[in-house]
């Protein structure tokens, strides 16, 4: 019955990886806000 549950966190892991890791790669002026520019 966990099968499924494992088969959902590992995708929302990867979604999780792909969402973030563009922000960790920019610099933390750019993460601020436009705003700031």
């Amino acid at each position: 019955m966990s099968e499924p549950f494992l088969e959902v966190d590992v995708k929302l892991n990867l979604c999780l990886e792909t969402y973030t890791r563009p922000f960790i790669l920019l610099p933390t002026s750019a993460v601020e806000g436009p705003g700031n520019m």
